[in-house]
């Protein structure tokens, strides 16, 4: 008898034990996303809003290809900037973390000013190779010389350059922030720099009027609105309760920092930097293939289909930092590889419920959300089919692209190293060229060009899913014999 009922006490527990560990799991996951989700959200919000500030122009009614090659360079700029800065924030959080306060001051200094001397040079390069004409890597690598005839997408280029430098001080001052976790500063500093530079893109449709506003009033707005940071940035970073406080007069030049940080820079540069370039690559193609017109208007289309569908997008991808962290977490405690992978499953389920919710928002919305966006434009019936077409093809990302960064970041987490994602997000550029390069050469007559920029992405993110559900199969085996 005693020995019955130890065992329904025991069969009764370990049920609701491991019931109570899942849906704390699933608590977790939702509550660590939320910020990040919030933060990525009104990041899209501000993308979207300018397609609908920016309007349909008399003069200009291709303006959304524009914008949007403007925009993939703005991003590369950026990878660029934060790439520097987080190199130095890196050590500096080192020194933090072991409570080497001194330390830490020092390389804050000497991350500051190494952060504004390479991205003054970055810019000033940048600026003169649309001036003068420079060899090979630097003349017309970023913008393409199409748009360098157009008076106001060069000077939004120049802008968006200058905007850059002061991403890389922002940086610098945000991940300061980060490493004495102070999140929620982080994220009001952040939304607030969305907040002000959509309050200045309506201020500049206010006074300009509708469909008058020009891309060099978009690049305004976020020059204003990054401007507004680093004033927050120079007055905390110099302030004297400051745990970090920068003062020049004591820096000391530290080798180890100096090898240190081009070392990672260089890293990290390669990790974000190659990708957006690559897809830097991708949209000169489609301008060099389908002619500048035809591209162009190929390339306004996919930017208001990344619009649509990157709501949901965003969600999704929240979850790739909340996983990220609960698994490294978990494995600096416990060293419980099984409850690592049950994280990794719970967060795979989300997600895939969240991109079932993002098709289901594409196919009843997704339309009303274009003529929402562009409501004084009429839209040709190709190109409606080349946005559903492309549209198709891009949803596809909140499965593949989603699962794949779910699947590295859990690597990455577990090895505590960036590498594999590196090789991915090259493999990822160099699959996207070739299958565009394959598609446009032997399929012309077959396909129209939004199929081919449609499936070349769509072949592109399944290839590498493929790839990574390879690489995560033999990790886990990795692992297990190890254990």
């Amino acid at each position: 008898m005693e020995i019955k009922n130890i065992q329904r006490k025991s069969y009764n527990f370990s049920p609701n034990e491991n019931t109570k560990k899942t849906s704390s799991i699933w608590k977790n996951l939702i509550i660590l996303s939320i910020p990040v989700a919030v933060y990525l959200l009104f990041q899209h919000l501000g993308q979207a809003i300018d397609y609908f500030i920016i309007g349909e122009p008399v003069k200009n009614h291709d303006i959304d290809g524009v914008l949007t090659y403007l925009k993939q360079v703005k991003k590369v700029f950026q990878s660029i900037a934060v790439s520097l800065s987080g190199a130095g924030i890196i050590l500096v959080t080192r020194e933090y973390k072991n409570k080497n306060i001194e330390k830490a001051k020092n390389y804050t200094a000497l991350a500051f000013l190494f952060t504004i001397i390479i991205s003054s040079s970055i810019f000033i390069i940048y600026f003169l190779g649309n001036l003068i004409t420079l060899p090979g890597f630097f003349s017309g690598f970023i913008l393409n010389k199409e748009y360098k005839e157009n008076p106001d997408a060069l000077l939004c280029y120049n802008i968006s350059l200058l905007t850059s430098l002061f991403i890389a001080i922002n940086s610098v001052f945000i991940g300061l922030e980060r490493a004495k976790d102070r999140k929620k500063f982080v994220l009001f500093v952040n939304i607030l720099n969305i907040t002000v530079r959509i309050i200045l893109s309506f201020l500049y449709k206010g006074i300009r009027g509708t469909n008058n506003v020009s891309l060099t009033d978009l690049a305004f707005a976020d020059f204003y609105s990054t401007l507004l940071i680093s004033f927050l940035a120079f007055f905390f970073i110099f302030r004297s309760k400051n745990d970090f406080r920068i003062q020049f007069t004591k820096i000391n030049i530290d080798k180890f920092f100096l090898k240190s940080f081009f070392k990672l820079s260089s890293v990290l540069i390669i990790g974000k930097a190659t990708y957006e370039i690559g897809k830097q690559l991708i949209n000169d193609k489609v301008i060099t293939y389908y002619d500048f017109d035809r591209g162009n208007e190929i390339l306004g289309i996919a930017g208001l289909v990344a619009v649509v569908n990157g709501i949901f997008y965003a969600i999704a991808l929240s979850f790739e930092d909340s996983q990220t962290v609960m698994v490294s977490q978990n494995l600096s405690i416990k060293k419980n590889n099984l409850k690592t992978v049950k994280i990794f499953k719970i967060a795979i389920i989300i997600t895939f419920i969240i991109g079932i919710m993002g098709i289901l928002s594409n196919y009843f919305f997704g339309e009303r959300i274009l003529k929402f966006l562009k409501p004084d434009k009429t839209f040709a019936d190709e190109t409606m089919k080349g946005f559903k077409e492309i549209l198709f093809w891009e949803q596809m990302s909140l499965f593949t692209s989603v699962f794949s960064v779910l699947i590295m970041g859990y690597i990455v987490a577990c090895k505590k190293s960036a590498n594999i994602v590196v090789i991915l997000n090259m493999l990822r550029i160099i699959l996207r060229i070739s299958c565009l390069s394959i598609l446009f050469n032997h399929f012309d007559s077959a396909l129209t060009p939004y199929q081919q920029f449609g499936l070349s992405t769509g072949i592109s993110n399944i290839i590498v899913l493929f790839v990574s559900i390879g690489i995560f199969i033999i990790f886990l085996n990795k692992n297990k014999e190890k254990n």
